[in-house]
Protein backbone atom coordinates (compact mmCIF):
# COMPACT_ATOMS: atom_id res chain seq x y z
CA UNK A 1 0.00 0.00 0.00
CA UNK A 2 1.40 3.38 -0.94
CA UNK A 3 0.12 6.81 -0.10
CA UNK A 4 0.03 10.32 -1.46
CA UNK A 5 -0.34 13.46 0.63
CA UNK A 6 -3.85 14.90 0.58
CA UNK A 7 -5.89 17.57 2.31
CA UNK A 8 -8.70 15.01 2.71
CA UNK A 9 -8.80 13.30 6.09
CA UNK A 10 -8.47 9.62 5.40
CA UNK A 11 -9.58 7.11 8.04
CA UNK A 12 -8.79 3.41 7.66
CA UNK A 13 -9.96 0.97 10.30
CA UNK A 14 -9.07 -2.69 10.67
CA UNK A 15 -11.52 -4.66 12.82
CA UNK A 16 -11.58 -8.18 14.23
CA UNK A 17 -13.86 -9.77 16.78
CA UNK A 18 -13.01 -12.73 18.99
CA UNK A 19 -16.47 -14.14 18.23
CA UNK A 20 -15.62 -14.31 14.50
CA UNK A 21 -12.20 -15.91 14.10
CA UNK A 22 -10.98 -15.86 10.51
CA UNK A 23 -12.95 -12.73 9.58
CA UNK A 24 -11.54 -9.22 9.34
CA UNK A 25 -13.32 -6.04 8.29
CA UNK A 26 -11.61 -2.99 6.77
CA UNK A 27 -13.31 0.40 6.55
CA UNK A 28 -11.70 3.04 4.34
CA UNK A 29 -13.25 6.50 4.44
CA UNK A 30 -12.07 9.33 2.18
CA UNK A 31 -9.20 7.27 0.81
CA UNK A 32 -7.23 9.13 -1.87
CA UNK A 33 -4.43 6.56 -2.02
CA UNK A 34 -3.42 3.86 -4.42
CA UNK A 35 -3.94 0.44 -2.85
CA UNK A 36 -1.58 -2.46 -3.53
CA UNK A 37 -2.84 -5.51 -1.71
CA UNK A 38 -2.39 -9.28 -1.65
CA UNK A 39 -4.02 -11.16 1.19
CA UNK A 40 -3.96 -14.84 2.14
CA UNK A 41 -7.76 -14.69 2.50
CA UNK A 42 -10.81 -14.49 0.28
CA UNK A 43 -11.85 -10.85 0.17
CA UNK A 44 -14.78 -8.79 -1.02
CA UNK A 45 -14.40 -5.04 -1.52
CA UNK A 46 -17.73 -3.20 -1.54
CA UNK A 47 -17.45 0.27 -3.05
CA UNK A 48 -19.49 2.95 -1.31
CA UNK A 49 -18.28 6.17 -2.97
CA UNK A 50 -14.87 5.06 -4.29
CA UNK A 51 -14.43 4.90 -8.09
CA UNK A 52 -11.46 3.85 -10.15
CA UNK A 53 -9.57 1.15 -12.00
CA UNK A 54 -8.68 -2.09 -10.20
CA UNK A 55 -5.94 -4.14 -11.85
CA UNK A 56 -5.54 -7.87 -11.28
CA UNK A 57 -2.84 -9.49 -13.38
CA UNK A 58 -3.25 -8.26 -16.95
CA UNK A 59 -6.94 -7.31 -16.52
CA UNK A 60 -8.32 -3.99 -15.37
CA UNK A 61 -11.83 -3.55 -13.97
CA UNK A 62 -13.70 -0.38 -13.09
CA UNK A 63 -14.75 -0.23 -9.45
CA UNK A 64 -17.71 1.95 -8.51
CA UNK A 65 -20.63 2.07 -6.08
CA UNK A 66 -22.97 -0.87 -6.57
CA UNK A 67 -20.13 -3.24 -7.46
CA UNK A 68 -18.10 -5.69 -5.41
CA UNK A 69 -14.52 -6.68 -6.21
CA UNK A 70 -13.97 -10.33 -5.27
CA UNK A 71 -10.36 -11.41 -4.79
CA UNK A 72 -8.95 -14.90 -4.35
CA UNK A 73 -6.31 -15.68 -1.70
CA UNK A 74 -2.78 -14.69 -2.69
CA UNK A 75 -3.81 -12.68 -5.76
CA UNK A 76 -2.29 -9.19 -5.92
CA UNK A 77 -4.41 -6.22 -6.94
CA UNK A 78 -3.68 -2.55 -7.53
CA UNK A 79 -6.46 0.04 -7.25
CA UNK A 80 -6.18 3.77 -7.86
CA UNK A 81 -9.01 6.26 -7.32
CA UNK A 82 -10.31 7.91 -10.48
CA UNK A 83 -8.91 11.41 -10.89
CA UNK A 84 -7.14 11.04 -7.54
CA UNK A 85 -10.48 11.68 -5.81
CA UNK A 86 -11.01 10.25 -2.37
CA UNK A 87 -13.69 7.65 -1.85
CA UNK A 88 -14.97 5.17 0.70
CA UNK A 89 -15.25 1.38 0.65
CA UNK A 90 -15.47 -1.63 2.95
CA UNK A 91 -13.72 -4.97 2.80
CA UNK A 92 -14.49 -8.30 4.38
CA UNK A 93 -11.64 -10.79 4.44
CA UNK A 94 -12.57 -14.40 5.14
CA UNK A 95 -10.03 -17.15 5.81
CA UNK A 96 -10.20 -20.19 3.52
CA UNK A 97 -11.08 -22.41 6.48
CA UNK A 98 -14.10 -20.26 7.29
CA UNK A 99 -15.30 -20.33 3.67
CA UNK A 100 -14.84 -24.12 3.80
CA UNK A 101 -16.95 -24.30 6.97
CA UNK A 102 -19.67 -22.17 5.37
CA UNK A 103 -19.77 -24.45 2.33
CA UNK A 104 -19.71 -27.57 4.54
CA UNK A 105 -22.77 -26.31 6.40
CA UNK A 106 -24.57 -26.16 3.04
CA UNK A 107 -23.60 -29.75 2.18
CA UNK A 108 -20.78 -28.67 -0.15
CA UNK A 109 -17.91 -30.04 1.92
CA UNK A 110 -14.77 -30.54 -0.15
CA UNK A 111 -15.84 -27.96 -2.74
CA UNK A 112 -13.14 -25.61 -3.91
CA UNK A 113 -14.77 -22.18 -3.89
CA UNK A 114 -14.25 -19.58 -6.58
CA UNK A 115 -15.86 -16.22 -7.14
CA UNK A 116 -18.47 -16.22 -9.90
CA UNK A 117 -16.97 -12.93 -11.18
CA UNK A 118 -14.03 -10.73 -10.19
CA UNK A 119 -16.11 -7.53 -10.41
CA UNK A 120 -19.76 -8.23 -9.69
CA UNK A 121 -22.77 -5.91 -9.79
CA UNK A 122 -24.60 -6.38 -6.49
CA UNK A 123 -28.34 -6.84 -6.28
CA UNK A 124 -30.13 -4.26 -4.12
CA UNK A 125 -30.69 -6.98 -1.50
CA UNK A 126 -27.00 -7.92 -1.41
CA UNK A 127 -26.00 -4.23 -1.21
CA UNK A 128 -28.27 -3.85 1.82
CA UNK A 129 -26.93 -7.05 3.44
CA UNK A 130 -23.31 -5.88 3.09
CA UNK A 131 -24.15 -2.34 4.28
CA UNK A 132 -25.98 -3.71 7.30
CA UNK A 133 -23.10 -6.05 8.15
CA UNK A 134 -20.44 -3.36 7.83
CA UNK A 135 -22.49 -0.74 9.68
CA UNK A 136 -23.28 -3.07 12.58
CA UNK A 137 -19.85 -4.73 12.87
CA UNK A 138 -18.37 -3.83 16.23
CA UNK A 139 -15.83 -6.00 18.04
CA UNK A 140 -17.57 -5.13 21.33
CA UNK A 141 -20.99 -6.32 20.13
CA UNK A 142 -22.39 -9.48 21.70
CA UNK A 143 -20.90 -12.68 20.22
CA UNK A 144 -24.39 -13.98 19.39
CA UNK A 145 -25.26 -10.87 17.37
CA UNK A 146 -21.92 -10.90 15.49
CA UNK A 147 -22.25 -14.59 14.67
CA UNK A 148 -25.86 -14.11 13.55
CA UNK A 149 -24.85 -11.24 11.24
CA UNK A 150 -21.96 -13.33 9.84
CA UNK A 151 -24.28 -16.29 9.16
CA UNK A 152 -26.71 -14.08 7.27
CA UNK A 153 -23.89 -12.53 5.27
CA UNK A 154 -22.36 -15.95 4.56
CA UNK A 155 -25.63 -17.10 2.99
CA UNK A 156 -25.62 -13.99 0.80
CA UNK A 157 -21.98 -14.44 -0.20
CA UNK A 158 -22.43 -18.13 -1.03
CA UNK A 159 -25.68 -17.55 -2.90
CA UNK A 160 -24.67 -14.37 -4.70
CA UNK A 161 -20.90 -14.38 -5.21
CA UNK A 162 -19.42 -17.88 -4.96
CA UNK A 163 -19.54 -20.91 -7.18
CA UNK A 164 -18.23 -24.34 -6.29
CA UNK A 165 -15.99 -26.33 -8.58
CA UNK A 166 -18.85 -28.80 -8.96
CA UNK A 167 -20.80 -26.22 -10.98
CA UNK A 168 -19.91 -25.75 -14.63
CA UNK A 169 -18.54 -22.27 -15.22
CA UNK A 170 -17.46 -22.38 -18.83
CA UNK A 171 -16.30 -24.68 -21.58
CA UNK A 172 -12.78 -24.71 -20.16
CA UNK A 173 -13.83 -25.47 -16.58
CA UNK A 174 -13.69 -29.29 -16.89
CA UNK A 175 -10.07 -29.17 -18.08
CA UNK A 176 -9.11 -26.87 -15.22
CA UNK A 177 -10.82 -29.18 -12.71
CA UNK A 178 -9.07 -32.14 -14.29
CA UNK A 179 -5.71 -30.42 -13.91
CA UNK A 180 -6.45 -29.62 -10.28
CA UNK A 181 -7.46 -33.25 -9.64
CA UNK A 182 -4.20 -34.51 -11.23
CA UNK A 183 -2.20 -32.22 -8.94
CA UNK A 184 -4.12 -33.53 -5.92
CA UNK A 185 -3.34 -37.14 -6.89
Amino acid sequence: MSSRPSAVTEVVGFHRAAALPGIEVVDAVNSPREWRVATPNFSVVVFRTWRGPVRVGARTYLGEPGLAFCNMPGVAMVARPEGDRAGSFNVIEVASEVIGDWLGERGMRGSRPEWSEVMKRLSPELCLRFAHFFDSFDAHESPLRLQSEAIQLSESIIGGLLISTGERRSAEAPALRGTARMREC
